[in-house]
C-alpha cells in the first residue's frame, strides 16, 4: 500500500490503531509466559480447532507470514475467516517490506580496483556489508540532490559506512560516536586504508582522499545544538563563518530515542539539509521518542483512543519474521522448539522464585543440549538457583512445542502493523513540519531476510 500524503498517513494510522486495539491481548503477551499464563486458551475457539485438527501441517503457518508453503494442492488447512481477514488487513496496511531497486551511483573512479574493494569489506559481516552498500548509495544520491558535501554519521561505530562515503564517493564525513574505543579502532582502519592507497595511487589521486573525522560525543535531546554545529564547522571541517555550511545527517540503526532525536535535529536546524535514518531497538523507545507527530500525540490525549504500544509490542516489531518464515516452511523445527523450552523453564522459575520472572538467561541453542533438563541447567547457570530434580511436568509441556510456535507466529503476523505505526509516526512528524521540508519518504532499501529493519526514512529540505 503506497502512502504519500499527510492525510493518507493520518487515516492509515487511525486504522492501524483500531486493528491493534482489537488484538492488544496478543501483541502484549510474551511467548515465554505461554505456560505461565496459559496463552493458548486466549485464542479464539475456531483458531484453536483449526490448529489442533488432524489435517493441520505446521509448515502452513508460513502462509500467515506472507510466505506460502507448497502449492494450493499441497495445503490442506482452511484457515478461519477471521484469521484470513486479519492477515489480509496486515498485508494491506503494513508498509511494504519488499526491497526496492537501488540505482548504481557514480563513484570517484579511484577505488574500483578489487584490492580497494576488499579493504571496504574487511572486518565487516555480511549483514553490515549489505546495509552499507545500499545505505551509502542512498546517502550519496541525497547529498547530490541537496548539493551537500558534508555528512554527519551518528553512531558510526568503527566507521565502515563513513569510509565508503569518504573514499568511494568523495564526501567529507564526520563520525559522531560516544565510545572512545570504537573511534580509536576506526582511526586505525582509516590509516590502514590510506597506507594501502599510498602504494597504489598516483600522487594527484592520493591527495584528494580525505579520511573521515571522528568525534567522541553523545547526541542527546538536551545538548547544545548550536555549539555542536559550530564545532563541526570550525574545528572539524574548517569552514569559515561567512561561508555556507550545509550538512546531511545519517544514522544506520540508531538505538532507542536516538533516531527521533536526529529527526528533530533535521527539523530544527537550518544547516541540516537532508536526513537518512534506519530504525532499531523500538522496545528501548521512551515517551520522548514515541509518539513524535502532533496527530498521534493529540490522539493520546483522548482516553477513548488507545494508541499506547507496550514494551512487548515494540519488542516483537524488532523480530526477524522472514527468517522465521523460512524455518517454518522448510521444516527446521529444532530452531522453533527452543521457544517451548524457554516457556516451560519460565514456569519452573516463577514457581521457585517469582521475583526472577522474565530474568535474562544464558543463550542456549536447541541443538547444543541433549535434553530439556540439560537446557535448563545451562540456561539458569547465571541465576544461582537450584532446579528441582523432577522436571516431568514441564517436560510434558515441551511436547506441545507446536502450540508455542503457533502463538509466536500469530504475534509475528501483527509485527509489521506495529512497526508501521512507529515508522508512519516518524514520517508524519516530518510531513507536519511547516517550512521548507521538500520531501520525505520511507524506502525498503535492504533485503529483509538479511537485514530485518530494512526501511530508511529519508527527507530533504
Amino acid at each position: 500500500m503506497k502512502i504519500q500524503s499527510e492525510n493518507q498517513v493520518k487515516n492509515v494510522l487511525d486504522t492501524l490503531f483500531f486493528v491493534l486495539e482489537q488484538y492488544k491481548w496478543l501483541i502484549d503477551s510474551y511467548v515465554l509466559d505461554f505456560y505461565v499464563e496459559n496463552h493458548w486458551q486466549r485464542l479464539p475457539q475456531s483458531w484453536q480447532a483449526t490448529f489442533t485438527s488432524g489435517n493441520f501441517d505446521i509448515r502452513e503457518l508460513s502462509y500467515l507470514l506472507g510466505y506460502e508453503y507448497g502449492s494450493k494442492d499441497q495445503r490442506r488447512t482452511v484457515f478461519p475467516l477471521s484469521l484470513l481477514s486479519l492477515k489480509s488487513v496486515s498485508d494491506i496496511l503494513s508498509i511494504s517490506r519488499k526491497q526496492s531497486k537501488t540505482q548504481e551511483n557514480a563513484s570517484s573512479g579511484l577505488l574500483e580496483n578489487p584490492k580497494f574493494r576488499n579493504l571496504f569489506t574487511r572486518h565487516v559481516k555480511i549483514k553490515k556489508r549489505h546495509e552499507i552498500d545500499h545505505m551509502s548509495s542512498v546517502c550519496e544520491r541525497l547529498a547530490r540532490k541537496s548539493r551537500v558535501h558534508h555528512i554527519i554519521d551518528v553512531g558510526a561505530g568503527q566507521g565502515h559506512l563513513a569510509r565508503v562515503l569518504a573514499f568511494k564517493y568523495g564526501l567529507r564525513v564526520c563520525c559522531v560516536e560516544k565510545q572512545d574505543d570504537l573511534n580509536a579502532q576506526a582511526r586505525i582502519l582509516d590509516n590502514q586504508f590510506l597506507q594501502f592507497a599510498r602504494k597504489y595511487l598516483r600522487d594527484e589521486d592520493y591527495k584528494v582522499l580525505e579520511a573521515p573525522h571522528h568525534l567522541s560525543f553523545t547526541i542527546s535531546s538536551d545538548m547544545d545544538k548550536n555549539s555542536l554545529l559550530d564545532h563541526l564547522q570550525n574545528e572539524i571541517f574548517h569552514i569559515k563563518k561567512d561561508e555556507d555550511f550545509s550538512i546531511g545527517i545519517i544514522g544506520l540503526h540508531p538505538c532507542g530515542d536516538l533516531g527521533p532525536i536526529l529527526l528533530e535535529l533535521f527539523r530544527n536546524c537550518p544547516e541540516v539539509k537532508f536526513i537518512a535514518v534506519v530504525g532499531c531497538c523500538y522496545m528501548k523507545l521512551t515517551e520522548r521518542g514515541y509518539p513524535l507527530s502532533k496527530h498521534v500525540k493529540n490522539q493520546r490525549c483522548d482516553k477513548s483512543k488507545r494508541i499506547f504500544l507496550s514494551y512487548e509490542a515494540r519488542e516483537v516489531a524488532c523480530h526477524a519474521a522472514e527468517m522465521y518464515q523460512e524455518r517454518l516452511s522448510q521444516g527446521l523445527f529444532d530452531d522453533l522448539k527452543i521457544h517451548a523450552y524457554r516457556s516451560a523453564l519460565e514456569k519452573i522459575i516463577v514457581k521457585l522464585s517469582p521475583q526472577l520472572k522474565h530474568s535474562g538467561l544464558r543463550s542456549v541453542k536447541y541443538r547444543d543440549c541433549s535434553s530439556f533438563p540439560e537446557y535448563c541447567e545451562k540456561a539458569v547457570s547465571n541465576l544461582g538457583i537450584t532446579l528441582p530434580e523432577d522436571l516431568g511436568e514441564e517436560l510434558e509441556l515441551t511436547k506441545e512445542w507446536k502450540k508455542v510456535a503457533i502463538f509466536y507466529t500469530l504475534r509475528l503476523m501483527l509485527a509489521p502493523l506495529i512497526e508501521s505505526v512507529l515508522l508512519y509516526d516518524r514520517l508524519l512528524f516530518l510531513q507536519e513540519t511547516t517550512g521548507d521540508c521538500e520531501s520525505s519518504e520511507l524506502i525498503a532499501a535492504f533485503n529483509p531476510r538479511i537485514s530485518p529493519r530494512n526501511h530508511i526514512l529519508i527527507a530533504r529540505k
